[in-house]
Formats: structure tokens, C-alpha cells, sequence
């Protein structure tokens, strides 16, 4: 080998060598960007935990708001049913106590 064909191999090499330089470091800002990409979705996963935490708490809460006016409404119904039947009974004792209170005269 002449000094002509060993300088046109080490171009050749020199060229080699900058394609892999490259390559290396496109290949290594696609490692940065995933490593970017692996935190921005463990980050996005902690939202959406703390997301679905915060909707069952709400729907807790929610769930209690709409119970209250069935549960008073509930409690108005006893109440009622209570005033009626003790009204009714009453009202019966009351003319069965004057009816009796007539039979004895």
C-alpha cells in the first residue's frame, strides 16, 4: 500500500467515524427524550391518581347531598303518618270514652 491508498482508507475511516458520531448522538438525544417522556408520564400517572381520589371524595359528597332531602322527606312521611294515626287513635279513645261514659249514665 502507497501513502495515496493509506490516506484515501483513513478518509475513509475519518468519514466512518463522523457517520457514528452521528448516529451516537442522535441515538443519545432519543435516550434524553425518552428519559424526558418516562417522567412527564410518571408525573401524568400521579395526576390522574390523585384526579380519581379527588372524584371519589366528591362523589362521596355528592352522594351525601342528594341523601339529605330523601332522608328528610323520609322523616316528614313518619312524622306525619305518626300525627295522623296518633290523631285517629285518639279520636277514637275519645268517642269510645263518651260512648261508654253514656252507657254507664
Amino acid at each position: 500500500m502507497d501513502t495515496a491508498e493509506l490516506y484515501a482508507k483513513y478518509c475513509a475511516i475519518e468519514e466512518h467515524v463522523k457517520h457514528i458520531d452521528s448516529e451516537i448522538a442522535q441515538i443519545e438525544k432519543k435516550q434524553e427524550n425518552m428519559n424526558e417522556l418516562t417522567i412527564t408520564v410518571s408525573k401524568l400517572a400521579d395526576n390522574m391518581k390523585s384526579m380519581l381520589e379527588e372524584q371519589r371524595s366528591q362523589n362521596d359528597r355528592l352522594r351525601q347531598l342528594e341523601e339529605k332531602p330523601a332522608k328528610a322527606w323520609n322523616t316528614m312521611q313518619k312524622t306525619i303518618f305518626t300525627t295522623v294515626v296518633s290523631a285517629l287513635a285518639g279520636g277514637l279513645v275519645g268517642i269510645l270514652g263518651m260512648a261508654i261514659a253514656q252507657y254507664l249514665h
